[in-house]
């Protein structure tokens, strides 16, 4: 939903399809009428465009060999180069089998793979090509930095592996004119790197003001400001105050949520251009900036010019990029985690015909294509998901229920595949293959195949959630929930666990010492379990009759926390009433009226408490 009080609009004018799952980036070719995005399905798809309306068309898709998401993709200042980075840790380098001569969009010769660069211990979160194209630099988890100089016939050499960050590396982009690196990183910094002639690059300068993640950053078009974006939910913009000083100056919100992409355009080609962002509260923002009045180290001038909400629906907007080809400067993409629909958008002022055309245009087409999705709602398209409904395997011997009462909230379809253990627990071949500890329930979700219950919960919530289910982000509220979460599965279930082993432990014993073994078990039982369990569920019974709204974090509504610790409350209500108190018995019996958990039970079946 655009702004309407605001001098300008961002108007759709294509929605592009085509990948199977989340898209990370795009980037738009700086030579040729292309535009490249990519997924974590691990390919890039490619789209040139052209006409007075902008008619958008797949021209090809890349099934790059990358083994894991890719999530950056850089366009070599020629157009002719494409580099690839992704979670596999690699970066691929791609180029047409002519070369691009004579072929303006794209169509003609297939892209190819031609280098492939190793190095980094863990994923590539960025790449980037410097302004002569001489220059390549790569980031990643691993913490590092890389810089590689680019020789003919697609060779590469790294000049330098810089280690300044103490944590991941999220992003890294080169000054438009000189060979100055900037880098951001989860350590809540940017460093900027030059090359010492004489010795190797290094790291002249950490921009500290942030309060979280740094998740982008982008030099201004004439290269003297930097603008970077946070999970702190702001903009932080940079001035050049002498070569190798630069000073925070100006502060931009607007944004509910962390701030993930910016990218800095020239815009109309006045002042300091057109700075776009967007995060994960699904909203895209452009500001005009301009040089200040004042002399020194002074905030620009500053207008938001456009804002739109809901750019993808309810879904994260992981990345903005402006077009930076001569006529086509107000053209802005878009992608998030609805990775089958990347969007591009014409900016302009409020009352600009061209604008309204172009936007009645993408509307019929998208209608053309899909008479389907015009009439989508927000319910559908979460529920629809951005993969294949996710697969749960599990085994009835072992709790999961949990996992399908969160399921049941967020409203998702799943699926799931039942495994039959042997009659000592142990885990068959087929449930082997999907977790290598025989662990049980496990979720298949796309490409993200994860065990361990609490994980589960934590990644559903993010994942799906949409604000849903989060426990507060201080106070009280987050502590308990911190704390419950982890202790459901750390402290209690152990404890149960343990009942559990001391009640079988004699029954597999030969039979002539079974009564031995019964009274040792039954000794242990009393002495250091109920002691323990009497202890541990006292507590939970205070923290549950302290807080009004019966849930662990003390909210309106169920957290992490909850869905952990329902299975070992109610195991305990059935097998061990005696130590249940009123309010342990009141969250169980709370748990179990919600529409949610009766249809989990109805999928998932009744099961037993052992």
């Amino acid at each position: 939903m655009a702004n309407t009080s605001l001098t300008y609009t961002i108007s759709p004018i294509a929605t592009l399809q085509g990948h199977a799952e989340r898209a990370w980036n795009i980037a738009w070719n700086p030579t040729r009428p292309i535009l490249a995005s990519c997924s974590a399905d691990k390919t890039v798809r490619m789209y040139t465009y052209s006409g007075d309306e902008l008619k958008f068309t797949h021209l090809s898709t890349l099934e790059t060999g990358h083994t894991k998401s890719v999530r950056a993709l850089a366009w070599a200042p020629s157009g002719k180069t494409l580099a690839t980075a992704s979670f596999d840790s690699n970066i691929g380098i791609w180029e047409q089998e002519n070369g691009g001569e004579g072929d303006e969009d794209g169509a003609v010769g297939e892209w190819e793979c031609v280098s492939q660069l190793e190095g980094h211990e863990t994923e590539c979160k960025s790449v980037a090509y410097s302004s002569t194209g001489t220059l390549l630099a790569s980031c990643s988890r691993d913490k590092t930095v890389w810089v590689w100089e680019v020789h003919p016939d697609a060779d590469f050499e790294c000049m330098g592996v810089l280690m300044d960050h103490s944590q991941d590396v999220k992003c890294v982009a080169w000054h438009p004119s000189e060979e100055i690196l900037a880098s951001a990183s989860y350590d809540d910094t940017i460093k900027l790197y030059i090359d010492d002639p004489s010795d190797d690059w290094f790291c002249f300068a950490t921009l500290s003001g942030h309060t979280s993640t740094v998740w982008s950053v982008v030099f201004s078009p004439d290269g003297r400001y930097l603008a970077s974006a946070s999970d702190d939910r702001t903009v932080r913009i940079w001035q050049r105050v002498d070569e190798a000083r630069w000073e925070s100056v100006l502060l931009l919100g607007g944004h509910e949520r962390s701030v993930y992409s910016l990218s800095w355009g020239v815009g109309t080609g006045k002042g300091l251009g057109w700075l776009a962002s967007s995060g994960s509260d699904g909203v895209i923002q452009v500001w005009e900036l301009s040089d200040s009045k004042s002399a020194g180290i002074s905030a620009p001038r500053h207008e938001l010019l456009a804002r739109v909400a809901n750019a993808h629906d309810v879904y994260d907007v992981n990345t903005v990029s402006w077009c930076p080809r001569a006529g086509h400067t107000n053209l802005l993409a878009s992608a998030g985690d609805d990775g089958n629909e990347l969007e591009a958008w014409y900016v302009n002022t409020a009352n600009c015909e061209k604008g309204a055309s172009l936007q009645s245009t993408a509307v019929k087409k998208i209608v053309e294509e899909d008479p389907r999705r015009i009439h989508k709602s927000k319910e559908e398209k979460r529920n629809s998901g951005l993969r294949s409904q996710p697969l749960i395997h599990v085994s009835e011997e072992l709790a999961y229920h949990e996992i399908l009462w969160l399921l049941e909230e967020l409203g998702l379809e799943y699926e799931l595949k039942h495994y039959q253990r042997d009659s000592d627990l142990l885990a068959p071949k087929e449930l082997l293959e999907i977790s290598p500890l025989g662990k049980s329930p496990v979720i298949t979700d796309g490409s993200v195949n994860l065990a361990e219950s609490g994980a589960i919960i934590e990644y559903l919530i993010t994942t799906y959630g949409n604000g849903k289910f989060q426990a507060p982000t201080a106070g009280q509220g987050y502590l308990d929930n911190l704390y419950y979460t982890h202790y459901a599965e750390g402290s209690l279930m152990p404890l149960l666990v343990s009942k559990l082993t001391y009640d079988i432990v004699p029954s597999k014993t030969p039979f002539f010492v079974r009564p031995i073994a019964q009274m040792i078990f039954n000794s242990l039982t009393h002495k250091l379990l109920v002691p323990a369990f009497a202890n541990h569920f006292g507590m939970i019974e205070k923290h549950l009759n302290s807080i009004k709204s019966g849930w662990f974090a003390g909210g309106d509504e169920p957290t992490a926390a909850d869905f952990l610790m329902v299975f070992p409350l109610e195991a305990v209500a059935v097998r061990a009433p005696e130590v249940s108190g009123p309010k342990l018995t009141e969250f169980v019996n709370r748990v179990h009226a919600r529409p949610a958990y009766k249809r989990a039970l109805e999928k998932g079946g009744e099961y037993a408490y052992v």
